[in-house]
């Protein structure tokens, strides 16, 4: 039996109980095994939702830790794509090489495509997150495909598929991603990140990429025991610009 990918909407109205005003947006039939998911794409009219190749072990006997998921090798991402309006998966079918994602960035519609930025781990260890080896440096010493990475992937909903730009990859090794959250949904430039996955060598701490044009500013920390994590933008109050803000 395959199992069921169920979107649901839950009501800011009452956040004591949210879930007495949950409702189910659409359903879409899994390929094959349940897939982990950390969080997907939305835009004003879709939801955007890469079933990767991370999938969860129905037959484990703790559900606590990590064993109970297991990396389907060479198994594309399955990038399924629902309807707010209708509440059904739209009936494009696109693929993409492996990868896994905890955060999406933002999302957005433009001259007929779905544009998603999101960070992917194209061959995701995750035993290196265990507490005892984050204490270890493991994280911090992984290079090449392990680190994860900013990506965007332009998606042809309305238009034929020859008649794109693809996305691009935006920086190797950084995650967190944040944005301007007055340009939500929107077409906007700038995302700003940390590179807490980066060597421990590099003083490299928080960064600030322009996706249009792949400008980077980075922060550099005071010394190596310092970590910059998730940063949040605060835009000013006032602001003329995307990025007029702290």
């Amino acid at each position: 039996m395959q199992a069921l990918l169920k979107l649901l909407f839950i009501s800011a109205e009452n956040l004591d109980n949210p879930f007495t005003e949950t409702s189910i947006i659409g359903t879409m039939q899994a390929t094959d095994e349940p897939c982990y998911f950390h969080s997907f794409g939305m835009t004003e009219n879709y939801l955007i939702v890469f079933e990767a190749p991370l999938r969860l072990n129905l037959q484990s006997d703790d559900f606590s830790n990590l064993d109970c998921l297991f990396w389907k090798k060479d198994t594309p991402v399955f990038v399924r794509i629902l309807d707010k309006r209708s509440g059904k998966e739209v009936e494009q079918q696109f693929r993409h090489a492996p990868f896994f994602v905890f955060h999406h960035t933002n999302a957005f519609e433009k001259d007929g495509c779905l544009v998603v930025d999101y960070c992917q781990f194209p061959d995701p260890d995750l035993h290196v997150f265990d507490l005892k080896n984050l204490r270890r440096g493991s994280l911090a010493a992984q290079s090449g495909g392990k680190l994860s990475f900013g990506s965007r992937m332009v998606i042809p909903i309305e238009i034929e598929i020859g008649n794109f730009k693809a996305g691009d990859d935006l920086l190797d090794g950084f995650e967190f991603p944040r944005y301007n959250l007055n340009y939500n949904l929107k077409p906007y430039k700038f995302i700003y990140g940390s590179i807490l996955l980066g060597l421990p060598e590099s003083l490299c701490g928080l960064i600030k990429v322009n996706a249009d044009t792949g400008e980077i500013i980075t922060w550099k920390r005071d010394h190596k025991k310092q970590i910059a994590t998730e940063p949040v933008f605060i835009p000013h109050p006032e602001a003329k610009d995307e990025d007029d803000g702290d």
